[in-house]
């Protein structure tokens, strides 16, 4: 969970993270090339204080176990009846339809204002982190630092979003070195990336924040507001073809308009079949239920 501190970088009287593990070796330095010129950068183009952001990064680990999973995605390793079986399970079915029943009235509101249908919205949360139960262990901060200077194949992205992360530390007063997120720095419920958070994140209850840890109408309002943003088509039913039942293991899911959306989410169509059958099964059990 984060931790908000009154005044964005004012504090820095953290204890340093404990000695080194196997897994965890030495903060990053700032005299290292492409250290300093990210610090160079973020002072030219946003005004952080050069020094206080290098004792931000100072406190940043490189985890060698973030390298390793990001070596080795599902959506890479798995072909699509096993990765359907991750997510298609008896339990995680029954509770989408708990989870749906129990936010019934927030979901039917967020469908009408978007023309997202909720069992997206339901489902998309229940691939990413089963509404909340496993939203990451890894400190934001580590995983955008190790893979943005230790990950040359997509050191340019990670690069950006540690830039994003900063940001909306300092916009949203949020303590850099205390919010939690998967290995590739996706946070909350919903997993988004720090740019996600900056550019779709909504407060949908009106409180004055973009909670996207802990209030359940702005996760899903923000969910939804991405799939409108990135062209959902209200009119159309969503459509999708898995592959035949003795396709080639690499053999990947098609479908519809509304698929390449959620493939905006997660650009694997393994993802976003999943999160298709999954809204289905759990839309029947829902209706099935009245």
């Amino acid at each position: 969970m984060i931790r908000i501190v009154p005044l964005l970088f004012a504090v820095f009287a953290l204890p340093a993270p404990g000695g080194a593990t196997a897994d965890s070796q030495p903060a990053f330095d700032a005299g290292r090339p492409e250290v300093q010129a990210f610090i160079e950068r973020m002072h030219k183009d946003h005004g952080f204080d050069s020094a206080k952001l290098a004792q931000v990064l100072a406190q940043a680990e490189r985890k060698q176990s973030i390298l390793d999973a990001i070596a080795r995605p599902a959506e890479k390793t798995f072909t699509w009846p096993e990765y359907r079986a991750l997510f298609l399970t008896e339990r995680r079915i029954e509770q989408g339809v708990q989870f749906w029943c129990e936010h019934r009235e927030l979901l039917d509101a967020i469908e009408a204002d978007s023309g997202v249908p909720a069992k997206y919205v339901v489902a998309i949360v229940g691939v990413e982190t089963s509404w909340g139960r496993i939203t990451g262990k890894y400190r934001v901060i580590d995983a955008l630092a190790t893979l943005a200077f230790d990950y040359p194949p997509r050191s340019a992205y990670f690069d950006a979003e540690l830039e994003q992360y900063l940001l909306l530390a300092r916009e949203e007063s949020i303590d850099p070195l205390s919010a939690l997120g998967s290995y590739a720095g996706a946070m909350g419920p919903p997993q988004f990336m720090p740019r996600s958070v900056r550019h779709y994140a909504v407060d949908r209850d009106g409180d004055g924040k973009r909670d996207l840890w802990s209030n359940w109408a702005d996760i899903l309002g923000s969910v939804a507001h991405y799939l409108k943003a990135h062209g959902w088509k209200p009119e159309e039913e969503l459509t999708a073809v898995a592959p035949l039942a003795d396709a080639p293991a690499d053999a990947r899911p098609t479908g519809s308009h509304n698929f390449s959306v959620i493939m905006r989410y997660n650009r694997s169509p393994l993802y976003a079949m999943a999160v298709h059958d999954l809204a289905n099964e759990i839309a029947a059990g829902v209706y099935a239920s009245e």
